[in-house]
C-alpha cells in the first residue's frame, strides 16, 4: 500500500531526460505506464484523456496494420 501523501508517479523517472522532478507536468503513458515530462515530449499542457508515448503509438499503428492485412486475406 502506498504511504499517505504520496502519488503513484512520485518515483517516476522521465524516459527522455531521466529526471524525476516536476511531477506536476509528468505524464504516464496509458500503454506502458512509463513517465514523460510534457516539455520533453513537446507538449505545453497535460492532455485530457488517454495519452500514449511514441513507442506505444507506433506499436498500436503496427498492430492496426497487421489486423487490416489479416482481414483482407
Amino acid at each position: 500500500m502506498m504511504p499517505l501523501g504520496r502519488m503513484p508517479y512520485d518515483d517516476t523517472i522521465c524516459q527522455v531526460c531521466h529526471d524525476g522532478g516536476s511531477e506536476d507536468v509528468m505524464l504516464l503513458c496509458d500503454g506502458c505506464d512509463k513517465g514523460f515530462h510534457t516539455h520533453c515530449v513537446q507538449l505545453r499542457l497535460v492532455p485530457r484523456g488517454a495519452w500514449h508515448c511514441r513507442r506505444c503509438r507506433r506499436a498500436g499503428a503496427e498492430a492496426a496494420l497487421l489486423a487490416q492485412s489479416d482481414s483482407e486475406e
